[in-house]
């Protein structure tokens, strides 16, 4: 969160982000040959995480708070047809340098066809 996101918190009301993305949990570095699997065997080793972050203003001291909640499970626990798809067009609508930035260049094309298929009333 930035310095404009820190003014924008009056007291009013939190200010709230959601931020996605998926992550191989075996491994903090990722090296290219780790996603050269097919996307079956790496959506089972991928895990979705999602964070609810938050800044409120503290009426008192005027200090601003900032917390973080982090859900993490198993992509392959994504079950509902609907939460794969909105999370296929998530993906795919991501540019390339944010791709980059989560490390997800190597795996989300495949993972998005995963979802797409999975996520088809023939799955």
């Amino acid at each position: 969160m930035c310095r404009r996101s820190i003014r924008r918190v009056d007291g009013s009301e939190d200010v709230v982000r959601l931020s996605r993305f998926l992550e191989l949990r075996t491994r903090l570095y990722r090296t290219p040959r780790q996603f050269q699997r097919s996307p079956d065997r790496l959506a089972g080793e991928l895990w979705l995480r999602i964070e609810r972050q938050t800044l409120r203003r503290l009426r008192v001291t005027g200090a601003v708070l900032f917390t973080i909640r982090i859900h993490v499970s198993p992509l392959t626990d994504l079950v509902d047809p609907l939460d794969r798809e909105q999370l296929a067009v998530a993906l795919s609508g991501l540019p390339e340098t944010m791709l980059r930035y989560k490390s997800m260049t190597g795996f989300a094309q495949g993972i998005v066809a995963w979802l797409r298929t999975q996520s088809s009333p023939l799955a």
